[in-house]
């Protein structure tokens, strides 16, 4: 294995902690659903529509920013959206209005979404494939600990203070965080000088790939069950189980702590190539967890441990899916990729914070119909396996991390995938 180089562990330690910002700006949002609402007058059935308005935003800025990542570089992309987060930090921490509070998250969806696939992508420029994965698990591990220390520490200063509070401190921290960005090096990507039309003309043709069609099926039903539960969490603890902002904080402190065993879990499985299998396993574990919580077979004390299960079986996936992504193409439309797959991320969330709004209803101060949503999503979670499948054998990835993806079609024009000589090739020397 490579020695990791010196800029490593700095350039892993600026993005953690601005991905965790972006992370927390979003998840905070959950236990803290009912307080907003009645501090801006916005309605509290809705909660569900407030969590996924930010996605939904995320869908426009991913593909509307999606060649820039290519022909302006990662950093400049990632320096761009941190400024962009802060504002609509400050934003939401004034709101006052249900119109100030949607329009100041809609912007922070927009400019936040995209900050995980130029991070993702920006890593895969910089490091062979060794290190590369290892930061994407990192990556993966931002996510993790949102829920240990950032969902729980925000609730318990929300019900302290104020929850505006949070949002201030936010808006500085990644203030701090641009001005360490600015010493990371910048990466050429060898499509700088292309056209915007073309850019976005090869964006499209990503899509006639079929491997590329294939992962991308695969992510939609990993995600589009899940994100149905996901947006109305908060709201379903406060009714039907009377939990305070802190108490839902705690839940997810538990849950927290099974996704950094679940990201260290992938780390050793990736290490060994068993990228399916940690795909096809955490739908499992996930699908299972979902069902088990959403019926309220578990008494209260123990709603927890089934937020155990659930984030477990997320953090297993993860890694495992950008891995798999950031083979599938060469440098110069990387970028483009993980726009898609970012766009996938983000309609699946507001497409299941959409379609589990027609399923639930408040009825005698309770939240129905969330058995119904934990159904569906097992449902979408079993198809992933048998997605598995055609994926290990239209890419050709044997369990052993010895096989590559299928190369890129030579009528379509977008390179093959990259390979650890590509690297060799990056300005990294100059920084």
């Amino acid at each position: 294995m490579k020695q990791a180089a010196p800029h490593f562990w700095f350039f892993q330690g600026s993005l953690f902690a601005l991905l965790f910002c972006s992370h927390v700006q979003h998840m905070i949002l959950i236990p803290l659903t009912v307080e907003i609402a009645n501090s801006t007058g916005f309605p509290v059935e809705k909660g569900g529509l407030l969590i996924a308005i930010g996605p939904a935003a995320s869908t426009i800025s991913a593909f509307l920013l999606a060649p820039f990542s290519d022909r302006w570089g990662r950093r400049c992309m990632i320096l761009l959206l941190s400024f962009g987060l802060a504002l609509s930090s400050c934003g939401l921490a004034l709101a006052t209005t249900p119109t100030t509070l949607l329009a100041s998250r809609f912007f922070s969806g927009f400019f936040a979404g995209p900050i995980l696939s130029n991070c993702i992508a920006y890593a895969s420029d910089m490091f062979p494939d060794r290190q590369r994965d290892r930061t994407i698990a990192n990556f993966g591990l931002s996510f993790a600990i949102v829920p240990l220390l950032g969902v729980p520490l925000g609730a318990w200063l929300g019900e302290l203070f104020s929850w505006r509070y949070i949002f201030f401190g936010i808006t500085v921290v990644v203030l701090v965080l641009l001005l360490v960005i600015l010493r990371l090096p910048h990466v050429r990507t060898g499509a700088e000088n292309e056209r915007v039309a073309r850019q976005y003309g090869q964006m499209l043709d990503l899509l006639r790939r079929s491997e590329v069609r294939v992962v991308l099926w695969m992510q939609f039903f990993m995600q589009v069950g899940f994100f149905g539960f996901a947006p109305n969490v908060g709201v379903w603890l406060s009714t039907n189980y009377g939990m305070t902002p802190s108490g839902i904080g705690f839940c997810y402190m538990q849950g927290g702590v099974a996704s950094i065993a679940g990201n260290f879990c992938a780390r050793f499985l990736l290490n060994r190539g068993w990228r399916l299998s940690c795909i096809a396993g955490g739908s499992l574990v996930l699908g299972t967890a979902l069902v088990i919580s959403t019926h309220e077979w578990v008494p209260t004390p123990f709603v927890g441990a089934s937020f155990a299960g659930i984030m477990l079986g997320l953090a297993v996936r993860f890694p495992a899916l950008q891995a798999v992504l950031s083979e599938l193409t060469s440098i110069e439309v990387r970028g483009r990729l993980m726009a898609w797959s970012m766009i996938l991320v983000t309609f699946s969330l507001g497409f299941g914070g959409l379609w589990s709004s027609w399923v639930l209803s408040l009825e005698a101060g309770r939240l129905e119909g969330m058995d119904t949503i934990g159904l569906i999503a097992c449902g979408t979670l079993l198809l992933v396996q048998s997605m598995v499948l055609l994926v290990s054998r239209r890419l050709r990835i044997p369990e052993d991390g010895k096989g590559v993806p299928v190369e890129a079609s030579s009528d379509h024009n977008l390179g093959k995938p990259t390979s650890p000589h590509e690297k060799a090739s990056l300005e990294i020397r100059e920084w």
